[in-house]
């Protein structure tokens, strides 16, 4: 028994260090911010979207000729696509609208990038991308954009609540294990 939880503890040790590494890795340059979705209130987005957003605010600043692609479907109780909340917040912060692209059926993170690169192939982007989300999901999603074929991986990572932070962390260390396990 204790050999196992010897085994556990080195095992998410290992998880938290490459989640740790993967939360900073801003890009010199990009053409394409990849924004992935969380729970929308109502037709608003929630605080840790909000989150995400002021960050890919910053992030088109920087690089202004990127794109942001906005990635999210309509979950369970939203009134309308994590997607179309998170476009019309950027708006509402005064992002150009011709810059924002809308990926509105993707319902995981697996389907967040496959979904955008599906658009952004048909647009002629490459595959180069920086991802937007929260600091603990920014190593399962590179992992999972370059299982689809991403290129140079860069991230700008919001911060979470300190209050959420555990939950999230844990959730995030069984996410990666079921994505080791089953490949999404």
């Amino acid at each position: 028994a204790a050999v196992f939880l010897a085994a556990g503890f080195i095992y998410v040790g290992i998880l938290s260090f490459k989640m740790y590494r993967a939360q900073e890795n801003a890009p010199d340059d990009t053409e394409l911010i990849v924004v992935l979705g969380c729970q929308v209130k109502g037709t608003r987005p929630s605080r840790m979207l909000r989150r995400r957003l002021d960050v890919a605010l910053t992030a088109m600043e920087k690089h202004p000729d990127a794109v942001c692609v906005v990635s999210g479907g309509q979950g369970y109780g939203e009134k309308i696509s994590e997607a179309k909340a998170m476009h019309d917040y950027l708006i509402s912060k005064g992002a150009d609208e011709s810059r924002i692209i809308m990926e509105d059926k993707s319902t995981s993170t697996f389907e967040n990038i496959k979904f955008t690169f599906a658009i952004t192939d048909k647009l002629g982007y490459g595959r180069d991308i920086t991802i937007v989300t929260d600091g603990f999901h920014q190593y399962r999603a590179s992992l999972i954009a370059k299982q689809e074929g991403a290129g140079r991986i860069t991230a700008y990572s919001a911060h979470t609540e300190p209050r959420y932070l555990f939950t999230f962390w844990v959730r995030e260390w069984l996410g990666l294990t079921y994505f080791w396990i089953f490949g999404k």
